[in-house]
């Protein structure tokens, strides 16, 4: 439960001078799993060890024929389990291209997919798994876009229609009109974002979602 949501400590670093740690944190998610896990397991046998030596358990259990040095030793060996497998969970996060603490420059990722027939287009980048998918109408000037986004770490306290640009034939600028879909904030969103002035038979069509999680989003389709 701490690991899915210690994302909200993420709101007071920009308070502190300390922004750069949340892009951290939310890219080590799965090791800080891995060691609550861990520090629950060491808890758990610390606490039959006093219940142990306080003889704070039944005669009849198998608390009661267990011994001292035998919890100890189990303690011991979470330890030692911890270390290679906090180090292995922590050198795979390094080595993958995810991992983008070290960047000083914002990255924009261009999305890959059925991008030829106005498909659908996804990715998972910084703990963020967005999919679009463009809604065309035959007979309106406007265009719209199946949009979701999932995440269990990063708050989603954005607003579509302030951070989405589309750019049609790779000219004609166009902002966002409305946004059909929740307020911002939580982990899941999903809705429809639309445009209006669009050409109902585009050849290209970008789509771009700016500063989600420190990376710059863009879908492209074209015929």
């Amino acid at each position: 439960m701490v690991a899915c949501c210690s994302h909200l400590l993420t709101l007071f670093f920009p308070l502190l001078g300390v922004s750069l740690l949340s892009g951290f944190l939310a890219e080590i998610q799965e090791s800080l799993i891995y060691l609550a896990i861990f520090i629950n397991l060491f808890a758990i046998v610390s606490q039959l060890i006093i219940m142990r030596n306080h003889g704070v358990y039944s005669p009849d259990g198998r608390l009661a024929k267990t011994s001292v040095d035998h919890l100890k030793k189990i303690r011991i060996i979470i330890v030692i389990a911890m270390i290679p497998v906090m180090a292995l969970a922590l050198f795979s996060t390094l080595k993958t291209d995810q991992f983008s603490f070290h960047k000083t420059v914002k990255p924009s990722l261009t999305e890959t997919g059925d991008s030829g027939s106005w498909g659908e287009l996804s990715n998972s980048r910084n703990n963020v798994t967005i999919s679009s998918k463009p809604i065309l109408h035959e007979f309106e000037s406007r265009l719209g876009f199946s949009i979701s986004l999932q995440t269990h770490t990063v708050d989603l306290a954005f607003r579509m229609t302030e951070i989405a640009e589309l750019t049609i034939n790779g000219s004609t600028v166009v902002q966002p009109v409305s946004w059909e879909g929740p307020e911002p904030g939580g982990h899941h969103i999903s809705g429809e974002l639309w445009f209006s002035g669009v050409s109902i038979e585009p050849e290209s069509i970008r789509l771009e979602l700016k500063d989600i999680a420190g990376v710059d989003r863009v879908f492209e389709w074209a015929e």
